[in-house]
C-alpha cells in the first residue's frame, strides 16, 4: 500500500494541476479568441472532464506501482532484515 501511495500523491497533484492549468488556458484562450473565428464549441471544465482527469491518475498510478509491488511480493523480509 505504501508503493501505491508513493506514486499515487505526485500522480494526483500532477492531474489536479494540469486539469487547473486546462481550465486556466481555456478561459484565457476564450477571452483572446472570438467565438466567431472558430468552429468549434469554447473549452469548458465539467465534473465529467474532472472525473476523467482523476480516473486517468488512478489508472496511472496503479500501471505505475505495479511492477514495484510485483518485485516487493518476491523479496523474503527475514533476508532483507539481515541485510543479505
Amino acid at each position: 500500500m505504501v508503493v501505491f501511495a508513493e506514486v499515487a500523491i505526485p500522480t494526483l497533484l500532477g492531474a489536479a494541476v494540469g486539469t487547473g492549468l486546462g481550465a486556466a488556458a481555456a478561459a484565457v484562450n476564450a477571452r483572446l479568441i472570438p467565438a466567431s473565428a472558430l468552429s468549434l464549441p469554447p473549452a469548458t471544465v465539467t465534473a465529467g472532464v474532472l472525473g476523467l482527469a482523476l480516473g486517468a491518475a488512478i489508472v496511472l498510478a496503479l500501471l505505475c506501482s505495479a511492477i514495484p509491488l510485483l518485485r516487493l511480493r518476491r523479496l523474503d523480509p527475514a533476508v532483507v532484515l539481515r541485510g543479505q
